[in-house]
């Protein structure tokens, strides 16, 4: 059963913490000029991304004077079924500066859930920095913890839900979407590999292959390639942090362990449900060339007389369906379609 949009918005909205100290940038940020825009667009790029699999009719209302800053008024399609709408409370650095910020707070939750007939969830959204006013966000948390249809989101998540790219959204939502979906399981599944930048080559790979039809590379372009360095090193900071939070957890004394992608320090750290451990990613070239050499015969096959490496398009078949149904779906450019996919298929 696909998800409704209230539970699209409550996922995305908390879809990733970001530092406290990001959130100190809400100190600019001014109520109206700026974190509303910012909101609607987030919005308005999901609820366009989930009308592409399921059909819905919405509207967005701007600020109200029923205690709600932004309203998502969703319908069924041909007027079936009952609207769903979904209120926003935003609270920006200044708001939250006032001394009587609670009982604002209060009063305009009241004043939805009593004027908006059918309100079927409110967030508040604390877009403030998280140092400065760290007691007067548990305060809130702490008043509505019980609150009915309310959800208080903290600003580390509200920082990362206002600066998501469109293409991020969309590869959220057509995973959610799709999940029992053949073919994207499929696709999920060609690239069930341990080592993370071996699977960004296989679906870099497989874009190529579906908007130029190449199937042949020399390690000089690859080298050469942006998208590639680009996730390169996106990979190598994230599996890093992983790597320590993973010593720190088995209380290992030290960061001089060396692991390689192609060679696990010890099977038997697998847990049982099979998660792959954090490896440290060695200098790009290098790195490419382990990789080509664990995916050698099963995605590319690699020339032993020249530096030519070999796409196997029949291999790629699962992963070509998500990336030619992303171009007619979405209709990205180059660009979009290398970062939605390694959203999708990497990222998360």
């Amino acid at each position: 059963m696909r998800e409704t949009i209230q539970d699209s918005v409550t996922r995305l909205i908390r879809y990733q913490r970001a530092p406290a100290t990001a959130t100190g940038v809400f100190r600019r940020w001014k109520h109206n000029s700026d974190i509303l825009p910012r909101l609607r667009n987030a919005l308005e790029a999901l609820l366009d991304a989930y009308g592409k699999f399921e059909p819905v009719v919405y509207d967005m209302q701007g600020i109200l004077d029923d205690g709600s800053d932004v309203a998502i008024h969703c319908r069924p399609p041909e007027g079936g079924g009952t609207p769903e709408i979904i209120g926003f409370q935003v609270k920006s650095f200044d708001d939250l500066a006032k001394k009587d910020y609670m009982r604002e707070l209060k009063a305009q939750r009241d004043d939805s859930l009593r004027k908006v007939q059918g309100l079927s969830y409110y967030f508040m959204v604390l877009c403030t920095d998280a140092k400065t006013h760290r007691d007067r966000i548990r305060n809130i948390e702490a008043e509505f913890r019980s609150a009915d249809r309310t959800e208080v989101i903290e600003p580390e998540f509200a920082y990362t839900f206002l600066n998501l790219p469109k293409t991020r959204i969309e590869a959220h939502v057509k995973r959610v979407m799709e999940a029992d979906d053949i073919v994207f399981r499929r696709a999920l599944a060609s690239i069930e590999l341990p080592f993370p930048f071996a699977r960004a080559l296989i679906v870099f790979f497989a874009i190529k292959l579906a908007l130029t039809g190449a199937t042949a590379y020399t390690l000089g372009e690859l080298h050469g390639d942006e998208s590639l360095r680009s996730i390169y090193k996106e990979l190598s900071e994230q599996q890093a942090v992983l790597l320590e939070q993973s010593l720190e957890r088995t209380e290992v004394p030290s960061l001089d362990i060396e692991l390689r992608e192609g060679s696990l320090a010890d099977e038997d750290e697998y847990n049982d449900e099979e998660e792959y451990q954090p490896v440290k990613l060695v200098e790009f070239d290098e790195q490419i060339a382990t990789d080509l050499d664990f995916i050698d015969t099963s995605f590319v096959e690699l020339d032993a007389n020249s530096d030519v490496i070999r796409v196997l398009p029949e291999q790629m078949q699962p992963l070509l369906a998500v990336v030619t149904d992303a171009l007619v779906r979405y209709e990205y450019n180059e660009a979009q379609l290398s970062s939605y996919m390694f959203d999708l298929m990497i990222r998360d």
